[in-house]
């Protein structure tokens, strides 16, 4: 079993009943890259506007594959971190209200996430 497990959410979105991802807590931390939504570079019209032409299938996994990217850019990018921040809703994230790591309320994203205790 593992000592420590880090959850990337990045996409927890239902539609018809159905997701491919999970809204729950389920690891010692949990991390919702831009609230567990769509991901930039993933929506519908960025992925068929793309270089790449996107299909209907790299529209379906782009927001899951974007978790993968967030950790192997963990591995290779030791002067940049990526940082999470706790926000209690996207439109404060938006205006910069959580933008702080004052009381632990931010972590590293990836191989460096910090183990913190859960509130």
């Amino acid at each position: 079993d593992a000592d420590f497990v880090d959850i990337l959410h990045t996409y927890t979105r239902e539609a018809l009943g159905m997701s491919i991802g999970i809204q729950q807590p389920i690891g010692d931390i949990d991390i919702y890259p831009n609230g567990g939504d769509v991901q930039p570079g993933c929506s519908l019209s960025e992925m068929l506007t793309s270089a790449t032409g996107g299909s209907f299938m790299d529209v379906i996994k782009c927001e899951h594959e974007r978790a993968v990217l967030l950790f192997v850019d963990s591995l290779m990018s030791n002067e940049y971190m990526s940082l999470a921040y706790q926000c209690t809703d996207p439109e404060r994230f938006k205006k910069g209200i959580c933008l702080s790591c004052r009381k632990n309320r931010c972590n590293n994203i990836g191989y460096n996430t910090k183990k913190m205790r859960k509130r």
